[in-house]
């Protein structure tokens, strides 16, 4: 297996490890604070979307990656609507 190979297999590993870890992180009021603390900062709007990101992983081949941003999705929207409803 080439290096360039390799990396990007762990970077869709690492990825999708990286949405369960943020999904499971805001299944708690506290995660869920510290979230939109962080994503709604301004200078950090401008540098990462992470509804984006997370969308784009959707379309990996590897289905661990897809179902943690799918789930983690999920769970944000959940979370969203509770708060908002």
């Amino acid at each position: 297996m080439s290096c360039e190979r390799e990396r990007n297999l762990l970077s869709i590993r690492i990825c999708g490890n990286s949405a369960y870890v943020l999904g499971t992180t805001v299944e708690f009021e506290r995660g869920l604070q510290e979230f939109l603390t962080i994503f709604s900062d301004q200078q950090t709007m401008k540098s990462i979307d992470m509804v984006k990101t997370l969308s784009q992983l959707l379309v990996h081949t590897d289905t661990d990656c897809v179902l943690n941003a799918t789930g983690t999705l999920g769970t944000l929207v959940r979370r969203f609507l509770l708060i908002f409803i």
